[in-house]
């Protein structure tokens, strides 16, 4: 098979190896593309079982595999409970068998409770705090940067991840290819925070909101640490708590000041999360922050089609300092993947791109 393109692609093999680049029917097997998706049908393990929107997603097993013999398990049901604490005792109480990202607090009591695994996999999850270019006055560099450089990462990440993670210094995770551990994110100094604050154009401050996801407890705690932190600013942080999908669809459509979010690779390339970042005609307005600077989106072009490692690597470390001086978020912490489960789970590992192969998972009784 040959695959012939427009002009040179350096992230092709990456795009190619993308997990949800699978075989779907000629035509969507005569429905349209909403209808199909709606209730899919592939090649994989399991097949279609339900889709019930903010609730619950099952999957049953696919009998036509081509691995013979797998899938181990009958079906698998993916429920969504907002409330750490819910799913820490529905885990104890067997009413789960894997709980996704379980709060940090309850990591290190969980590695002792009888029954329960607790799994930190190695990962590419970088988590941030984003400005809202849209709102005032976020389109000030010196507002953005006076933030970032207010908030102490290592006492961030003791108090959110109990030493689970390190400090950020880039956007780009340390596991991805050319990422630069020598970026300038900028880091904590008070000092020079006050000094761009009075560069700014609210030298005394101002009152602003930060949206988080209620029933996470991570979430809340690290707005509490926000709030204290940007006080000798002058800035007044209002905490705005909603539900995930709905905080979710309000960050999507830029209806925020402040908000928490994280990225996980789903590629071995840095383009994917490089041009959903700082490309405001992406798709995703830059991370949903509005930010824009020309020259940043001119290298994430050029450096899609060089294929000279070298030079490759010079277009991210520019793109990665001038991200980091221009603020346009505050780069936090990377962490691993948190994941409690039943110790009668076996064969469940979660890959540094957060996927995770269902048809090798058995339960024993």
């Amino acid at each position: 098979m040959a695959i012939h393109l427009k002009y040179p692609w350096a992230p092709l093999l990456a795009d190619l190896s993308l997990f949800s680049n699978a075989i779907v029917p000629n035509h969507y097997g005569g429905e349209s593309e909403s209808e199909f998706y709606n209730h899919p049908i592939g090649t994989g393990p399991f097949k279609w079982g339900y889709w019930h929107k903010g609730t619950a997603l099952k999957l049953n097993r696919n009998p036509y595999y081509w691995q013979k013999g797998k899938p181990y398990l009958n079906s698998v049901t993916w429920t969504y409970v907002a409330s750490d604490n819910t799913r820490q005792l529905q885990i104890k109480g067997g009413q789960a068998q894997i709980d996704e990202f379980p709060a940090w607090s309850t990591v290190a009591a969980l590695k002792s409770t009888p029954g329960v695994k607790m799994n930190l996999f190695n990962s590419t999850r970088t988590d941030y705090l984003v400005f809202n270019e849209k709102r005032k006055p976020f389109q000030d560099v010196h507002v953005r940067r006076a933030i970032s450089m207010a908030i102490n990462r290592p006492s961030l990440v003791k108090a959110i991840l109990y030493g689970n993670g390190k400090p950020a210094n880039s956007f780009l995770p340390p596991q991805v290819p050319y990422y630069d551990p020598k970026s300038p994110g900028l880091q904590y100094n008070l000092t020079q925070a006050k000094k761009e604050m009075s560069q700014s154009s609210t030298p005394h401050g101002f009152t602003t909101t930060l949206l988080v996801s209620s029933g996470d407890s991570d979430q809340a705690t690290m707005a509490t640490i926000i709030q204290s932190e940007l006080k000798p600013l002058g800035i007044t942080v209002k905490v705005q708590q909603l539900d995930p999908n709905t905080a979710n669809t309000n960050f999507q459509s830029l209806d925020y000041d402040m908000s928490f979010s994280y990225w996980t690779m789903d590629i071995a390339d840095p383009d994917e999360l490089v041009t959903f970042a700082v490309d405001p005609k992406s798709g995703a307005q830059s991370f949903f922050s509005a930010y824009n600077n020309p020259t940043v989106v001119k290298d994430t072009h050029l450096a899609e089609r060089t294929f000279d490692t070298a030079a490759r690597q010079k277009l991210y470390n520019t793109i990665q300092t001038d991200a980091a001086n221009d603020a346009f978020m505050a780069f936090l912490y990377n962490s691993p993947y948190a994941y409690a489960a039943s110790d009668k789970v076996h064969g469940f590992f979660v890959t540094p791109l957060g996927n995770y192969h269902m048809e090798n998972v058995w339960m024993s009784k």
